[in-house]
């Protein structure tokens, strides 16, 4: 078993939250004695929910001091060794450091931009990172997709309000929004409907950026050495999303 640190570094955004009961100093202390038994739980087990090319994200099954609904986003071992051997590929799949992306998304939450999963903690252990953050219960919108089911609210009008919002007001670019990265948060269960109501939420902040005013062309490339690496404006594929009143039933978005 790795070593464990003795703290873990709790999040800002983690400390605006209101617990019952007890004083918010006591809760992350209790979060944080629930966050450190559950990664040693995971490590040993490594039963995961969900995996991209950077991380896999694992449930989080027993918080009994805080009953708190979480997850936890593990960086991949490999990616240590895949940083000395090739930084341009290592920057293709993770634009920021673990530790840059739980400090980014901490302080885009805290800057009023809540349609993320909060992030709660974030420790390395041996050659792991992890991150420990709020668990969104709903579907993916490719798995809304594959289901053959539909988003009835929001309209889509809200997913483009939101990427304003990002881009525009927080002068934040995910440069990584797809199907998979977006999840629409609901109670429903898409086995008994197939047209949903929910919240949308943005995942995975790993190749974000800041940026200042509207954004540039420039502000989707990332110069690596004598390498530039392009990526796809935050739009670009979602698009295809867009409600189609010729083929309504292949489109996530109901009209």
């Amino acid at each position: 078993m790795e070593s464990f640190p003795e703290h873990l570094k709790i999040s800002r955004s983690a400390e605006t939250l209101d617990p019952e009961g007890i004083s918010v100093e006591k809760y992350i202390e209790n979060l944080e004695a629930d966050l450190k038994e559950e990664l040693e739980r995971i490590i040993r087990e490594e039963k995961m929910i969900g995996e991209g090319r950077a991380a896999q994200v694992f449930e989080v099954s027993s918080m009994p001091r805080s009953k708190c609904k979480a997850c936890v986003k593990i960086w991949r071992r490999d990616l240590l060794d895949l940083k000395l051997k090739d930084p341009i590929e290592y920057r293709r799949i993770q634009s920021l450091e673990p530790e840059e992306e739980f400090n980014f998304q901490d302080e885009l939450y805290m800057r009023g931009f809540t349609s993320i999963p909060r992030p709660f903690a974030f420790t390395q252990v041996g050659d792991f990172y992890a991150m420990g953050m709020e668990k969104i219960e709903g579907y993916t919108l490719q798995q809304i997709k594959d289901a053959g089911a539909q988003i009835e609210d929001p309209a889509w009008k809200e997913l483009d309000r939101m990427i304003f919002d990002l881009n525009i007001n927080k002068e934040v670019l995910h440069r990584d929004i797809h199907e998979k990265n977006i999840m629409l948060r609901t109670n429903e269960d898409m086995a008994t409907t197939k047209q949903l109501k929910g919240e949308l939420v943005f995942l995975d902040f790993g190749h974000s950026k800041r940026i200042y005013g509207r954004p540039m062309p420039e502000d989707y490339k990332l110069t690596v050495g004598k390498n530039v690496l392009n990526y796809p404006q935050d739009k670009s594929r979602v698009e295809a999303l867009k409600p189609n009143p010729r083929t309504p039933g292949d489109n996530i978005f109901a009209r």
